[in-house]
């Protein structure tokens, strides 16, 4: 009874340490927002982002369809400064635009992931040792069979393996994304009988004004007062991309 109790909490801090070790290695936070607001360039993380310290952490911005935006940290990165559990305000020395996004995602490198991040307060490193005791000790002691213990480390990477491949797809659907397939959704219903093709440059390839409209009001929660550069990269591109047409020759 002993050993099987052992054995099971070994495995649930086994599995609880790899699903974090995962995030530190691989942390990354998908974009809700990013503009510049009162008090600078502002990013909502679709989770919270679990920085400890107000100031310090360098972040990297990767795929938010804003090119200045990204070529600024190639020459220094970006750092964060904790607005909120969800909101970071990005600190560099220069500025250009356009700046609004929501879509792409925001980087942490490891190791400063086990530094910066954390739970309760209480850095992201100490939790891996903790969560570690459990397996060093059974080891010196010695109170677990080599093939129980081989069993349960084989049993835990496969089950965070799964839960990880789960909370990844699960974290990576964002509003943005959500509302591109529903859009998507509601072409393909207008047109069900049509064929999707390609049309040569010209007057073939218009659009009108109602069809114009419709884009606005479907995304007009996203849209506000911004400019074409963020419909054209954040609506446009990602809602054709499938189909590899324009916007014109999906819409009709």
């Amino acid at each position: 009874m002993t050993s099987l109790f052992v054995g099971l909490m070994t495995a649930v801090c086994l599995i609880i340490a790899l699903m974090l070790s995962a995030w530190l290695c691989f942390y990354q936070l998908h974009i809700e927002d990013l503009s510049l607001q009162d008090h600078g360039l502002v990013v909502t993380t679709s989770r919270p982002h679990r920085l400890l310290w107000r100031w310090g952490a360098c972040i990297t911005l990767k795929n938010t369809g804003s090119q200045p935006l990204e070529d600024l940290q190639k020459r220094r990165p970006y750092r964060a400064r904790t607005l909120s559990g969800k909101e970071l305000q990005l600190i560099h020395d220069e500025t250009v635009g356009p700046w609004d996004t929501t879509m792409g995602s925001v980087r942490i490198h490891f190791p400063s992931t086990l530094f910066h991040t954390g739970f309760l307060r209480i850095p992201s490193l100490l939790w891996l040792i903790f969560l570690l005791i459990p397996m060093v000790v059974t080891l010196i002691l010695g109170q677990l069979l080599l093939r129980m213990l081989l069993l349960i480390i084989a049993s835990a990477v496969l089950i965070s393996s799964v839960l990880w491949i789960a909370f990844y797809w699960m974290s990576s659907r964002t509003s943005l994304a959500r509302r591109h397939r529903l859009f998507r959704e509601k072409l393909q219903r207008l047109h069900k009988t049509r064929v999707l093709k390609s049309c040569p440059r010209g007057p073939e390839r218009a659009i009108t004004i109602g069809q114009v409209g419709q884009l606005y009001e479907f995304f007009q929660s996203f849209i506000k007062d911004r400019s074409m550069y963020y419909i054209c990269s954040n609506l446009v591109i990602p809602v054709t991309e499938d189909c590899k047409l324009s916007y014109a020759e999906l819409v009709g």
